[in-house]
């Protein structure tokens, strides 16, 4: 086989094709080409390759995306790019100019960060009505934005809740500036391991910590705070106490947090020998009942840094320590060291009985302070609470001697399978009727009673409390009391009644709840035994599932000429009564029947002067139906009575 010339194609079936032919006759001949004639043959002859691709798709390549996406633009692309950039650095001017003619532009810088700041408190970030809250302001014009990044002091609340990125940004917008940081536990840990990078600047610690998240918060409590002013510290372990790991020869935050005034742990524990010999004005230790047992061992030194902690804060104004103090051995005794709290407002103790009158003993606290107990007997029979009440009368009749004006009282209580009573007594009085509820001394929109004392007991019978009570409520300032609160008071029996309530002849309204009011109506109406009693057969409705007499109460003011010195009421200025929870019957040996309630009610109206003004019923149980004609006397008889909510002048014989 004859190999072909160089230069030239061939066919795939190895034979030359019409074009190698055309081009070897022009080459070989030496044939002049026209320019007007054989144009298409030129530019073939300086385009043939002179040897063959190996890829028939390499002499027309298809185009790409990469190659389309980099083509270089067009000078005339380029031109009209910077006319729109320029356009648009225009019109942005323009917009500020308009921005600036606004007259809430025409305040200063200094006044708009003022304003700012109060929206910072006003609408936090990650709220749920706004996931911005006040940063959203940034994105309204570029002058409210540049005001709010160059003022540091806004950006020192970070807000953990809006994610890691903002928070790094909010950190970073701070710079200096004292940061707030409140941490809640849904936080990834992530925050909280940046903390000391940024502790130099910590105004305000509030960590909710998740059991994984001590080794952090250990880390972050021996790094120095120099301008720390409070630290909080709460735990959400399910179960015992979160000791943070910190050993008792190490101050926390090195010792060197100068300005740290408040400190609260709730669930959370330090040693007391690391904590800081700071003038604190708030401390607060605070821990479950059921973790009383893990919380400190015996230790005469544990005891003893507790009390050195109170003795080098002369200033406390608020001291909580509830059921976290170190208990005594047998041989300390509370006359060792007395601690003086001039300043104190609040405080509260909770634990067993002789912990809480040991370290009761050692305080000299001023006699305005509010107090808060709860002492747990150990064992039955145990006079440890006893001791208490000694102290608790002197400091209510101290140089300033309280003055209780309302008083609540839940007689037994149930704490778990225990029993216990409480008291509550506040120095104010209900504004109104409406008020005349347990929302005035436990609503958190009031401040803290001024009296507030709970004695549980380590059985489940209420034979030890009776025995605190005797002792306790005499000892109570009650001459002033004006609005009393009875709920549930099982316990007590007409004679305690007397014993008690005896001294409280300014009472003007009393609410009672439970079956235990009808001993209370009793205890409180005078003897009337030689009243008449008027029958009457034109009742209409049943008594009991039959027809048949009821006996009517006479006329209030029937005997109020006759009453002497010796049967005066308990409460002669009695002039609301509101009664809820109690069972009503007719024929019904165990309840009360209707027709000695309302004998009691007119006993009431009729001894007391002035008379009851408001007599409400509400929340009662009928066993039976109540007669219509003593009802409507005591609608008669009251102006405001309501029962059940309803006016008794609209209530039917079945209520």
């Amino acid at each position: 086989m004859v190999a072909p010339a160089v230069g030239t194609d061939l066919s795939s079936s190895g034979r030359p094709t019409k074009n190698d032919v055309v081009k070897k006759e022009c080459l070989e001949e030496d044939v002049t080409v026209k320019d007007e004639g054989c144009e298409d043959v030129k530019k073939f002859v300086s385009l043939t390759p002179s040897s063959p691709p190996s890829n028939p798709r390499e002499t027309h390549p298809e185009p790409t995306l990469e190659g389309i996406i980099n083509v270089e633009p067009s000078e005339s692309q380029t031109e009209v790019e910077d006319e729109i950039s320029a356009m648009a650095l225009r019109l942005a001017s323009l917009k500020a100019r308009r921005n600036d003619l606004l007259p809430i532009f025409r305040l200063s810088v200094e006044m708009l960060s003022c304003i700012l700041a109060f929206l910072v408190h006003q609408e936090p970030p990650g709220s749920q009505h706004q996931r911005l809250g006040w940063i959203a302001v940034t994105h309204v014009c570029h002058r409210l934005r540049q005001v709010a990044i160059d003022n540091p002091a806004l950006w020192g609340n970070i807000a953990f809740a809006l994610g890691s990125m903002w928070a790094t940004e909010m950190f970073s917008r701070a710079r200096t500036a004292p940061l707030d940081i409140f941490l809640s536990r849904t936080v990834g840990l992530d925050n909280l391991a940046v903390l000391p990078n940024y502790q130099s600047h910590i105004r305000t610690l509030y960590l909710e910590l998740p059991p994984e998240a001590r080794e952090y918060a250990s880390q972050v409590l021996i790094t120095s705070a120099p301008v720390l002013e409070s630290l909080t510290l709460s735990s959400h372990v399910d179960r015992g106490v979160m000791h943070l790991g910190i050993p008792s020869d190490i101050i926390i935050f090195q010792g060197h947090a100068p300005q740290l005034h408040t400190i609260s742990l709730q669930g959370a524990l330090i040693p007391w020998q690391s904590f800081p010999r700071n003038s604190l004005s708030h401390l607060e230790v605070k821990l479950k009942a059921s973790d009383l047992a893990s919380s400190q061992a015996t230790s005469d030194s544990v005891l003893s840094a507790m009390m050195d902690v109170l003795q080098s804060s002369p200033d406390l104004e608020t001291l909580v320590l509830d059921f976290c103090i170190p208990p005594a051995s047998s041989s300390w005794t509370p006359r060792h060291r007395t601690i003086y709290l001039p300043r104190l407002k609040y405080l509260s103790l909770a634990g067993p009985s002789l912990d809480v009158y040991s370290l009761l003993m050692a305080l000299d606290i001023p006699s305005s302070a509010k107090l808060r107990l709860h002492c747990i007997s150990a064992r039955t029979g145990d006079q440890d609470s006893c001791l208490i009440i000694p102290l608790i009368s002197s400091h209510l009749h101290g140089r300033r001697p309280a003055v209780l004006q309302s008083l609540r009282l839940v007689f037994p209580k149930s704490v778990g399978k225990k029993r216990a009573f409480c008291i509550i007594s506040r120095d104010t009085f209900p504004a109104s009727a409406q008020d005349f509820t347990k929302a005035f001394f436990l609503a958190p929109v009031h401040p803290q009673p001024e009296l507030h004392l709970t004695f549980e007991s380590s059985q489940t019978h209420v034979g030890d409390l009776l025995q605190v009570f005797s002792l306790l409520f005499p000892a109570l300032p009650l001459e002033e009391l004006r609005f009393l609160y009875l709920e549930d008071v099982t316990a007590l029996r007409s004679s305690d009644w007397t014993n008690c309530f005896t001294r409280c002849k300014k009472v003007t309204a009393i609410n009672t709840t439970g079956r235990h009011s009808t001993d209370l109506l009793k205890t409180m109406a005078p003897q009337i035994s030689q009243s008449p009693v008027i029958s009457t057969n034109h009742v209409s409705g049943t008594h009991g599932g039959r027809a048949g007499a009821v006996q009517v109460p006479p006329s209030p003011t029937s005997h109020s000429a006759g009453r002497t010195q010796a049967s005066l009421p308990m409460f002669p200025q009695l002039a609301t009564l509101l009664i809820s929870r109690l069972e009503l019957g007719f024929d019904e040996p165990s309840i009360l029947d209707f027709s000695e309630f309302s004998t009691l009610i007119h006993s009431l109206q009729a001894w007391h002067n002035p008379p009851l003004q408001t007599l409400r019923i509400a929340d009662c149980r009928f066993h039976g139906t109540p007669p219509l004609m003593l009802m409507q006397m005591l609608a008669n008889t009251y102006s405001n009575l309501q029962f059940d909510g309803k006016s008794l002048n609209k209530i039917g014989p079945a209520v």
